[in-house]
């Protein structure tokens, strides 16, 4: 008898991306395994970068892989980006585009 896994996925409201950490949308992250970030509307911008917070509300900082550089991904209007798994154990995630707005709403896995 085959063994099926159920998880749980939580949508989180949409919000604006902006182009500084602090102004941009928050994903609650806290036991999340995963998500996706789903870019509704796109204005100008052509690239997000993964900053994370390690308390709620705290001062969003760079993710970076090993080498020290902050991960980025290039985005267009109505594609769904995988957050990045360098974000786990992190209590929020967000993204930030490099010129214009974005509006962009995501979905995590627990």
């Amino acid at each position: 008898m085959a063994c099926q896994i159920l998880r749980s996925f939580s949508q989180i409201p949409a919000g604006t991306v902006g182009t500084t950490a602090d102004t941009s949308y928050r994903i609650p992250y806290r036991a999340s395994a995963g998500g996706l970030l789903f870019i509704n509307s796109l204005v100008t911008g052509t690239t997000i970068t993964w900053h994370v917070c390690f308390d709620d509300g705290g001062t969003p900082v760079p993710l970076c892989d090993a080498s020290g550089n902050a991960l980025t991904t290039p985005v267009v209007t109505g594609k769904a980006y995988e957050i990045p798994a360098a974000a786990y154990g992190a209590v929020q995630v967000c993204a930030v585009i490099n010129a214009g707005t974005c509006t962009a709403q995501a979905v995590v896995k627990a």
